[in-house]
C-alpha cells in the first residue's frame, strides 16, 4: 500500500489496496463479513483473539468505568472482553448484517444496557458521546490490504477523547528474502516431465503463475535468507489517511545463507500499549 524499493535489483514495486471511497461504496466488501464463517475463522485464531483478550484484561486501568468504541465489532467478541474488564459502556459499531446476530447474542447475555449495538458505517453514524478507548481488529492481509484503518483514523479524530487509548496502538511491517526449494520443486520442477512427456517448455508459465500472486504461508526459520527488516511503523495515535496513500522505503539485505532467493516474505505485528502492561500481538 505504497512503494518499496529493492536496492539489490533497482526495481520499484508499487502496490495499492482498495481506495478508501471505493471500499466505503462497495457493498460487496461489507457483505463478505455477513457470513458467520469468517467470524468463526477469526475467533478460532487463538493468537489473534487471545492477544486482544490478554491486552484488555491485563490493563484494567484503561477499561474500568470507561466508555469504549468497538469499531467493526463483528459478533461483538471484543465488546464482551471490554465489559469483562469493567467498561461502563461499549458502543459496538458494525456495518455488515452480522450486526443483527451480534445484537441477539448481546441480548441473550442481558448486556444490552452495557453494549450498545449500532449498525452502520462509522463515517455515517452518530455516537451518543465521545469515548475513552477505541478497540478494533482492523488489520488486513499484509496488514493494509482490505484493512479498515482509514475508518479507525476517522473514528479517532471524531470520537476519541483527548488522552484516550487506542487498542492496538502501533503496527509494524517486516520484509525478508527467503529460499524455499521444496516449494520450487513442488510447483515448478513438477512440470519437467509428466508420464514420460516433456513438459519443461511450460515451466516459464508455471513460474509466472506461482509467483505472480502472494501466498499466505508459514515461513520456517531455516528458510529465511537474512535478518528481518522493519520497513514501516504505523502509530495509530498520529497516522493520517493521507500518509497511507503512499509510502516509500529503501532497504538492503545481507544474506546469511547460500541458495536461490525465491521471493520476499512480509508479515506484521501490532502493539498494545496499555497503562498497566504493554503486549505485542504477532
Amino acid at each position: 500500500y505504497g512503494v518499496m524499493e529493492d536496492k539489490t535489483s533497482n526495481d520499484v514495486q508499487t502496490y495499492y489496496p482498495d481506495e478508501v471511497p471505493r471500499r466505503l461504496q462497495n457493498k460487496q466488501y461489507f457483505d463478505s463479513y455477513a457470513h458467520l464463517s469468517i467470524h468463526e475463522e477469526m475467533i478460532r485464531d487463538q493468537i489473534r483473539t487471545g492477544a486482544y483478550y490478554n491486552a484488555i484484561h491485563t490493563n484494567p486501568s484503561d477499561f474500568k468505568d470507561k466508555v469504549v468504541l468497538d469499531l467493526g465489532c463483528g459478533t461483538a467478541i471484543l465488546s464482551f472482553f471490554c465489559v469483562q474488564a469493567g467498561a461502563k459502556k461499549v458502543y459496538a459499531v458494525e456495518a455488515s448484517t452480522i450486526a443483527d446476530q451480534a445484537r441477539i447474542v448481546i441480548e441473550s447475555n442481558s448486556l444490552q444496557e452495557k453494549i450498545i449495538l449500532i449498525k452502520g458505517r462509522i463515517e455515517e453514524v452518530t455516537l451518543p458521546e465521545k469515548v475513552d478507548v477505541i478497540v478494533s481488529e482492523w488489520m488486513g492481509y499484509m496488514l493494509l490490504y482490505e484493512c479498515m484503518l482509514d475508518s479507525v483514523i476517522y473514528a479517532r479524530d471524531k470520537w476519541l477523547k483527548p488522552g484516550g487509548k487506542m487498542y492496538p496502538a502501533e503496527a509494524n511491517m517486516f520484509v525478508i528474502p527467503f529460499c524455499d526449494d521444496n516449494f520450487f520443486e513442488a510447483h515448478i520442477n513438477f512440470w519437467k516431465s509428466l508420464y514420460g512427456i516433456n513438459y519443461s517448455s511450460i515451466i516459464p508459465f508455471a513460474k509466472q503463475c506461482a509467483f505472480s500472486d502472494p501466498h499466505v504461508e508459514f515461513l520456517l526459520p531455516q528458510l529465511q535468507a537474512s535478518f528481518p527488516f522493519k520497513f514501516l511503523t504505523i502509530n495509530c495515535y498520529s497516522i493520517t489517511s493521507e500518509q497511507l496513500k503512499e509510502f516509500c522505503c529503501q532497504y538492503k539485505v545481507n544474506c546469511i545463507i547460500s541458495g536461490n532467493i525465491h521471493g520476499l516474505a512480509s508479515w506484521f505485528d501490532v502493539v498494545f500499549r496499555g497503562t498497566d502492561l504493554s503486549l505485542i500481538h504477532i
